[in-house]
């Protein structure tokens, strides 16, 4: 089984003015997940936790997230709302890749209405 790490940050809200006029609000969620545990940070190196599997392996993770955080929204009036999400790859095995990303408006998994 992959140990999974998350580090949230702070969300970021900002009130934007869009082309067509008018306002809309920019939310951003930051954050780090670390499969197999973080790395210790060794001078200019990264290394395998210490709690990370041994061996030769051909992992694939696969992983989901909900950000707790979010705020409260109805997806039956989300209208012209947009999402993205970024990934980026930082490795400290020999090899890695990110083959998809995807972000998706869903209901909170806790059941409560948003």
């Amino acid at each position: 089984m992959t140990m999974i790490e998350v580090e949230p940050q702070l969300r970021i809200d900002t009130l934007v003015r869009l082309p067509s006029g008018g306002d809309a609000r920019r939310t951003e969620y930051v954050g780090t997940a670390w499969f197999d545990g973080k790395p210790v940070v060794s001078g200019l190196a990264l290394h395998r936790s210490p709690q990370a599997p041994r061996g030769i392996r051909h992992a694939r993770f696969e992983a989901s997230f909900f950000v707790p955080d979010s705020l409260p929204y109805s997806r039956a009036a989300l209208g012209d709302a947009t999402l993205s999400a970024s990934v980026v790859l930082c490795a400290a095995a020999d090899t890695g890749a990110i083959i998809n990303s995807a972000a998706v408006f869903t209901d909170d998994p806790s059941g409560a209405p948003t």
